[in-house]
């Protein structure tokens, strides 16, 4: 699970450099950058105000963040199959 990548593709998405979401989110651009290369991992009351930032449930940044590797080897085609769909679906949502 990479929340880092997530939260990055998150902002990019939203056309934000990490100083001006930081900001947004009451914390440093250090932070966040440390967050996003997966060197720090974001608490509770953090991801919260993101997904508030982004106006998004948490549930869904998480989505983001599950990586192949982390499904196991007996649901790698179910995932493989709803992947494309869910994500084209929160594309529309974020």
């Amino acid at each position: 699970m990479n929340i880092g990548a997530a939260i990055r593709e998150a902002r990019k998405k939203q056309g934000l450099s990490q100083w001006e979401f930081a900001r947004a989110i009451g914390t440093s651009q250090t932070h966040i950058s440390q967050i996003e290369l997966g060197n720090n991992k974001p608490g509770y009351k953090l991801l919260d105000s993101i997904s508030k930032q982004f106006q998004i449930p948490i549930a869904i940044i998480f989505w983001y963040a599950v990586e192949k590797e982390d499904i196991r080897p007996e649901k790698q085609n179910s995932y493989n199959i709803l992947k494309s769909p869910i994500d084209s679906m929160l594309n529309e949502i974020i």
